[in-house]
């Protein structure tokens, strides 16, 4: 929620962020966290154990997505 508010602050452009985590047993949490109208605005969620070639095209299309 700190980075979207210092976007907003700064005038910047949202950032993509991509959360790993191993804590994926509340539904309701995840929700909230990729909630494009939420505070979080979460681009990504993903659970551990990942698999480094997914890890590569979720960087790869989140750097599409911001023209990089």
């Amino acid at each position: 929620e700190k980075i979207r508010i210092f976007e907003s602050e700064k005038q910047l452009p949202e950032c993509p962020i991509i959360m790993i985590s191993g804590n994926d047993n509340d539904p309701q949490l995840i929700r909230d966290l990729l909630d494009l109208q939420g505070p979080y605005r979460v681009s990504k969620f993903m659970t551990k154990p990942i698999v480094y070639t997914e890890f590569i095209n979720v960087l790869a299309d989140q750097l599409k997505i911001i023209n990089i």
